[in-house]
């Protein structure tokens, strides 16, 4: 298994928008052949800090959703 992890911030005042547009994204990026899950996760204590963390069946299959046409859809 391949874990890849991104610590994110979000702008003050966006982070309900940001949480919306990441369950439209978590939606396509499980759909992802190799994908076992996908989690985001807020810092306690904080609005606008969150970490994203995508499991992956190994590695080709995260760099082979980087070149499919559903990250497109994501990204």
């Amino acid at each position: 298994m391949n874990v890849e992890h991104a610590l994110l911030t979000v702008a003050d005042g966006q982070s309900e928008q940001f949480e919306q547009a990441f369950e439209a994204a978590q939606e396509i990026i499980v759909k992802a052949e190799g994908c076992y899950f996908v989690d985001l996760l807020r810092q306690t204590g904080s609005r606008t800090t969150y970490l994203l963390i995508v499991a992956w069946a190994s590695h080709s299959a995260a760099e082979g959703f980087r070149d499919a046409k559903l990250f497109a859809q994501w990204n």
